[in-house]
């Protein structure tokens, strides 16, 4: 929960939309229904290289809501290829971490 919406990070392991196949895929969604007004949010997503620091991140400002859409996609988040390559550290036992911080929302 975050700025008393509930959120939901959705992943799509063998790409959704435009990445064809070949990218790791992210969506953030608002899931708590049709709010009264936009909400913006400044959000920071993190896939985790769970042996070094190697982290793939970034941040993103994004509207959700009435008048927009309710996710925010990262289609081409990563390729699967450097995903899976032998010792990336980004599959470890099957699973895969990633972040999702919000650090700022409001209402427009």
């Amino acid at each position: 929960k975050g700025g008393g919406q509930q959120w939901k990070l959705k992943l799509y392991p063998k790409g959704e939309g435009r990445s064809d196949g070949k990218h790791l895929s992210v969506t953030f969604y608002l899931v708590n229904g049709s709010p009264v007004a936009d909400i913006s949010a400044h959000y920071r997503l993190r896939l985790k290289d769970q042996n070094s620091n190697n982290h793939i991140g970034f941040e993103v400002d994004a509207v959700f809501g009435k008048s927009k859409q309710y996710g925010s996609a990262h289609p081409n988040y990563m390729l699967l290829d450097d995903l899976k390559k032998e010792g990336s550290g980004y599959i470890v036992n099957d699973s895969i971490i990633i972040e999702a911080e919000l650090s700022q929302i409001s209402t427009a």
